[in-house]
């Protein structure tokens, strides 16, 4: 962990150049303001997260059918040492299918995440599997948002605002040695590879002062064809650590087009933030009434279920009867290699399905497609389908080549020389309990090649 934030933090390279003095106070200033976040014990931090999605693709993706998604959640957080508990809890929001209610917790050696509406708890020791519930732009987090673990090997891994306290600044900024005024300095970060591409950070910041303030902070993620630009706003003082009270972000493709042309937007808000002297731990940590409510338990180091509703064992033993619709051995990059080259002598696209076999509403994809003979014949037809098993992480590098993947199954046309044409999430076929073969036909007519 250490050694991945220490690279990160050593890959600073001066835009407006600098001075050695300069150089010397951005230094400073960076590790006042990280001993400053290290030195407090026990804090409680309450905000508002706004969002906005405008991308018709993106919401086609989510199986939106508004001009627009919004949601509005709330997070209390609350943390003594390296102990933390996030709450979640939402608002107001488009459409009637969103999670209402999760908690997630550290106690110094479990991660354990509870959704409310489903009465669902996991819990593991690996950090991996356990992402960041107070999310980059947690306003505790933003100013050091740019040392997120985010990379193809992890895209759900981030930083956590606990695991600051761990880390310790680089002895110098590589900033170039020239004179830069007391004016706004731009420095920009080297970030992880993401849609195997280095991402970039840039920071703005102003040319004096003796804390770590950035005013922005935009994030380039050319695998991921996007920038996103956020405005730190209204520094408050937290014992001696500064954190922005509005945090204004938006999205838009990279490299820009033009008109500009934005595919999300947000606002985080800060309501309230404390340091207690004391936090009561008992069970607060362990999530321990959410585990006595919880109808299901998954342990994911023991990869087994200590707890098991009635209609999850149902389901479950159901899964467990069907035949496994994914090769959990095959080499998914094999498997592409082989379709695109079948692809190419049958002048046809390939169609691959992202899943793995405990999916449910995977093998009701399968099911349906094989079932309904338009919707098999105009598959057969035009596409030669890859079934792309992800399980535990299987598969990745495909993963991060045509995702991100926002739900399993999910489904990526491609051309029949590897080129993405578009993302689906299948979802958006039904009608009640049930695929419409209509809409399906529809989707496999639209992508289908030209004659």
């Amino acid at each position: 962990m250490n050694t991945r934030l220490l690279y990160l933090m050593l890959a600073l390279v001066g835009w407006l150049p600098l001075t050695r003095a300069a150089s010397t106070e951005l230094e400073s200033r960076f590790d006042n303001s990280l001993r400053a976040a290290t030195s407090i014990s026990h804090v409680e931090v309450d905000w508002l997260d706004t969002l906005w999605i405008g991308d018709p693709h993106a919401l086609k993706v989510m199986g939106v059918n508004e001009g627009v998604f919004t949601r509005v959640v709330r997070y209390f957080y609350i943390a003594s040492g390296p102990k933390y508990r996030v709450s979640c809890r939402l608002i107001s929001g488009t459409g009637t299918n969103l999670v209402r209610h999760t908690e997630a917790a550290f106690d110094g050696t479990t991660f354990y995440h509870y959704n409310a509406d489903s009465r669902y708890l996991s819990k593991t020791r690996d950090a991996t599997l356990a992402r960041p519930a107070e999310g980059q732009r947690s306003p505790l987090l933003a100013p050091f948002m740019f040392l997120t673990g985010r990379s193809d090997d992890c895209i759900g891994c981030g930083l956590r605002f606990t695991e600051l306290a761990s880390l310790k600044a680089p002895q110098e900024l590589a900033l170039a040695k020239r004179q830069g005024g007391a004016g706004d300095v731009e420095i920009s970060v080297l970030g992880l590879p993401v849609g195997r591409q280095p991402t970039t950070w840039k920071l703005e910041l102003e040319g004096v002062g003796e804390a770590f303030v950035p005013k922005t902070i935009t994030e380039i993620t050319p695998g991921w064809r996007s920038q996103t630009v956020n405005r730190l706003l209204n520094y408050t003082n937290l014992g001696g650590y500064f954190v922005p009270t509005r945090i204004e972000w938006a999205a838009s493709p990279y490299p820009p087009i033009s008109p500009p042309t934005l595919t999300s937007t947000g606002i985080v808000t800060l309501t309230s933030a404390r340091i207690p002297s004391e936090v009561p731990a008992e069970g607060l940590f362990t999530l321990e009434e959410e585990a006595k409510m919880a109808e299901t338990i998954w342990d994911w180091d023991e990869y087994k279920f200590s707890r098991v509703a009635p209609e999850v064992a149902k389901a479950k033993a159901e899964l467990a009867s069907k035949p496994k619709i994914y090769d959990e051995s095959a080499d998914g990059a094999r498997q592409l290699a082989d379709a695109l080259a079948l692809a190419k002598a049958q002048h046809k696209r390939v169609l691959l399905q992202f899943g793995a076999n405990w999916c449910g509403p995977c093998h009701e994809l399968h099911e349906f497609l094989e079932a309904d003979k338009n919707v098999a014949e105009a598959l057969k037809g035009h596409y030669v389908v890859v079934m792309v098993d992800v399980n535990k992480g299987h598969n990745t590098s495909l993963c991060v080549m045509y995702g991100p993947l926002l739900c399993l199954p999910t489904m990526v046309i491609l051309e029949d020389d590897g080129k993405k044409l578009t993302t689906e999430n299948p979802a958006q076929w039904a009608e009640g309990h049930h695929y419409s073969p209509q809409k399906a036909l529809a989707f496999l007519k639209e992508w289908a090649p030209k004659k």
